[in-house]
């Protein structure tokens, strides 16, 4: 996994702000203090890595996680993240980072990620809705 990620900060306008037509790979994590970990199939993830994205606008997609939760009308992320939301007392609240990269290298670069997040926890983060070329994901799988 690459070694060049932000350090995870708060969701929000001012956070994004400088993202503006910059293309990368990001990483949402839930920001709840009393949830220590989130089970996952062979282990239990203590970053609470909610998704694993790639964008050509940075900024256009973490605002358009953020409106779907507000709103339940943005990413479909965000969307499902509004859904949950209505069954908690308190409204759940989420940090990003994120790693610049190359158009050309985001399919790939994002592939990596869910790739080794898989490796290590036996499935997608949370809000994953999809899982890169199964052919591919095997083959990375297998290497060792």
């Amino acid at each position: 996994m690459s070694k060049n990620w932000t350090n995870p900060v708060a969701l929000n306008l001012e956070n994004i702000g400088d993202l503006k037509g910059k293309s990368g790979i990001y990483k949402v994590f839930l920001d709840d203090p009393s949830i220590k970990s989130i089970n996952r199939f062979k282990g239990n993830d203590s970053k609470k890595i909610m998704c694993i994205g790639k964008s050509e606008n940075l900024k256009r997609r973490l605002y358009g996680f953020m409106r779907g939760l507000q709103k339940g009308a943005g990413h479909s992320e965000g969307n499902l993240m509004f859904l949950i939301n209505k069954n908690f007392k308190e409204e759940l609240r989420f940090r990003f980072s994120y790693q610049l990269c190359a158009k050309s290298k985001l399919v790939r670069t994002e592939a990596e990620e869910i790739y080794q997040y898989i490796k290590k926890y036996g499935e997608v983060p949370v809000l994953n809705s999809s899982i890169p070329s199964k052919k591919e994901l095997i083959q990375q799988l297998l290497k060792k």
